[in-house]
């Protein structure tokens, strides 16, 4: 009997705590989108993008302006 009930109570909560690890977070939904976005972006590149994504910032604008400054530096280095 006690077999049963402990059972039961076992299947109850894994039943119940379900949802709660399956459902996506709006977070963990940004931090997936990044990531897949920073793709290519190494170092503080990188890093710069996860942070104005994440921070939900104009990602477009911080691509814009990581393709400038690449730009500019490539410039400044070309003899």
């Amino acid at each position: 009997m006690k077999k049963l009930i402990a059972l039961a109570a076992l299947g109850a909560f894994a039943v119940g705590a379900s949802p709660a690890f399956a459902a996506d977070h709006p977070q963990q939904t940004r931090m997936k989108d990044c990531n897949v976005k920073a793709k290519g972006k190494k170092g503080d590149e990188r890093k710069q993008f996860m942070s104005s994504c994440l921070s939900g910032k104009d990602a477009a604008k911080g691509a814009e302006t990581d393709a400038a400054v690449k730009k500019v530096s490539v410039q400044k280095k070309s003899p």
